[in-house]
C-alpha cells in the first residue's frame, strides 16, 4: 500500500483512469489520516470508487489543515473476491505523483500490465509547501 506525506493546507486533485480495452474491474481508495495517528485512528477523509475499463474519475480534495499521511490502496476483482494490487509509484515531481496499479499473478506475485493509473495533482507544490 503506498503511503505519502500530505501538508497542512495542501490541496489535491486526484485522477484515477482505466485503460478502454482493461476487462478488469477495480477498486481504490485515498484515505487521510492526521500525522502520526495510528491504524485504528479514524480517517480525516476517504475518497474512493469502483473503476472499469473506459473509466475516469476526478476528485478534488478540500485542504486539511494539519500534516497528514495518505494511504493508497487499489484491488482488482477476482472470482467473486478482492485482491490487493502491486503498485508501481513515480519519483514525486513538484505538484504530481503518479501511481500505477497491476494485477499481482497467482504464480510468482509479480504484476501484470498496469491498466489503473491515479494522478496526483498538489497546490501549493508539495516542493514548495
Amino acid at each position: 500500500m503506498p503511503d505519502f506525506n500530505l501538508p497542512a493546507g495542501c490541496t489535491m486533485h486526484i485522477t484515477a483512469s482505466m485503460e478502454t480495452a482493461s476487462a478488469n474491474a477495480r477498486r481504490w481508495s485515498v484515505a487521510i489520516f492526521t500525522a502520526g495517528a495510528g491504524d485504528d485512528d479514524d480517517a480525516k477523509a476517504r475518497y474512493g470508487a469502483r473503476i472499469v475499463g473506459g473509466q475516469v474519475q476526478k476528485i478534488d480534495t478540500p485542504a486539511i489543515n494539519a500534516d497528514c499521511i495518505c494511504r493508497v490502496v487499489s484491488s482488482s476483482q477476482t472470482d467473486g473476491d478482492w485482491l490487493e494490487d502491486l503498485a508501481k509509484v513515480s519519483p514525486i515531481e513538484d505538484d504530481e505523483l503518479t501511481m500505477t496499479f497491476a494485477r499481482p499473478t497467482s504464480e510468482d506475485g509479480s504484476a501484470t500490465g498496469g491498466d489503473c493509473v491515479m494522478i496526483f495533482r498538489f497546490n501549493p507544490a508539495l516542493a514548495h509547501a
